[in-house]
């Protein structure tokens, strides 16, 4: 693995060896606005979503299989006020890359029925189960919340940020919680179905 234009990737090898995130079946990828501040060297917009993909790449090989990353677009709240014009087509252009590299995520549903045998054989009636499809990259990435002012109108709103207008308030957090409900809420589902089944031995 190569990282491009980066220090020693410590926070990610401390993530690694997190006992919480090797627990983890849902992964969560949020990138901050520092990329586009970085200089000597910069980096590009490609060089981000690349960092990014072997990001993704490395937790697929890592702690819980068959675990689901969403990768959310970066925030941008605040580009106009503190980033040159160039900046702010870097970070527009980051973000039109990340969703470029995460497929449209549309979760379709199967119902299947299966006859539930017990009491020596005999037929006590069916039970129907749920299987969930999932649209997903070569990496196995889905589309997570997008925070960005072009991809979500609702981003700005102004009391989702502190005084400079640029980092999220407590408002602006508790709404993100509650966006992400819809979007992993299939997810989860599907995985509780796993346990039951898996409980129940069918």
């Amino acid at each position: 693995m190569q990282w491009k234009r980066m220090e020693k990737p410590a926070l990610l090898t401390k993530l690694f060896q997190d006992p919480k995130y090797l627990k983890a079946e849902i992964v969560i990828v949020m990138l901050g606005s520092n990329d586009v501040l970085r200089k000597d060297p910069s980096i590009t917009p490609q060089e981000t979503v690349r960092n990014l993909e072997l990001i993704c790449q490395a937790m697929k090989r890592t702690g819980k299989e068959k675990k689901s990353i969403y990768l959310c677009t970066i925030p941008t709240a605040g580009d106009d006020t503190y980033l040159s014009e160039e900046q702010m087509a870097d970070n527009l252009t980051r973000n039109q890359l990340i969703e470029a590299y995460c497929d449209k995520y549309v979760p379709m549903v199967q119902w299947t029925y299966k006859r539930l045998e017990v009491d020596l054989g005999k037929t006590a009636g069916l039970t129907r189960s749920i299987s969930f499809l999932f649209s997903r990259n070569s990496d196995g990435v889905l589309p997570g919340l997008k925070v960005d002012l072009a991809g979500n109108f609702e981003m700005k709103r102004r009391n989702l940020y502190w005084q400079d207008g640029r980092h999220f308030s407590s408002i602006g957090y508790a709404k993100m919680a509650k966006d992400w409900v819809p979007i992993v809420r299939p997810d989860m589902v599907k995985r509780e179905f796993s346990l039951f089944r898996s409980d129940l031995g069918l």
